[in-house]
């Protein structure tokens, strides 16, 4: 299985006032290409920070990441920047959708702002039938559930066709049922679209389905299949 991330002994300290923070531990981990990666931990356990790192949105103190054999830490701040907006997508737990905006004007926003060349409109009803919302395209923020608006997020993040889509704990403020459905709908843009994807959760529950699955506690890897 082909790997497109490879992160090597990171380390992750922040400095404070009352003294260092090591948030992370000499972390390894493998992503692999087109799959569902999970980090699972408990709230403080390093994965969002783990997954910050990994989507270019923060440097570690030491170690390496490397995007398709590229190490991304060594690059500089406007090509970082480059790179998330060109080959990253993000999805976070609050959804952030402009409220005066439908959920097709909200996906076609975004591939503005990623200067995408193409039908705007017609990518993005495309990105809202993958995620099972094209009957709810012409509808406001507000008009659609929790559920929804996650998944008009989701259609938004993968409009551009990134490489590596991240979510932190995208599913945390939603009910069981409509958790899974939006998993499920993650295993279906991994093999529909060909994106990699990693996602952050505390949910036991979820994690039968990741095709890999990494657990940090305090910062360090505990776990790893």
């Amino acid at each position: 299985m082909e790997n497109i991330i490879v992160a090597k002994n990171v380390d992750r300290i922040f400095h404070t006032p009352s003294g260092d923070f090591q948030a992370l531990k000499d972390i390894n981990v493998e992503i692999p290409a087109g799959k569902l990666t999970i980090l699972r931990g408990r709230s403080g356990s390093g994965k969002t920070t783990l997954m910050n790192i990994l989507g270019a949105l923060d440097k570690p103190t030491g170690g390496s990441v490397l995007l398709e054999d590229k190490d991304i830490v060594q690059l500089d701040e406007n090509a970082r920047s480059k790179l998330r907006r060109n080959d990253i997508g993000f999805v976070f737990q609050s959804v952030a959708l402009i409220p005066m905006m439908t959920a097709l004007e909200n996906v076609e926003f975004a591939l503005r702002m990623t200067k995408y060349k193409g039908d705007l409109s017609a990518r993005a009803m495309e990105c809202l039938k993958l995620v099972g919302l094209s009957q709810r395209a012409y509808h406001l923020p507000q008009e659609l559930s929790g559920g929804e608006q996650q998944r008009v997020a989701i259609a938004r993040a993968i409009a551009h066709r990134p490489k590596v889509l991240f979510t932190d704990e995208p599913t945390g403020a939603l009910d069981t049922v409509t958790g899974l459905t939006v998993v499920k709908i993650f295993k279906e843009l991994t093999s529909q679209e060909g994106v990699t994807i990693v996602m952050t959760t505390h949910d036991v529950g979820l994690m039968e389905l990741g095709d890999k699955v990494y657990e940090l506690e305090g910062g360090e890897l505990i776990h790893g299949e």
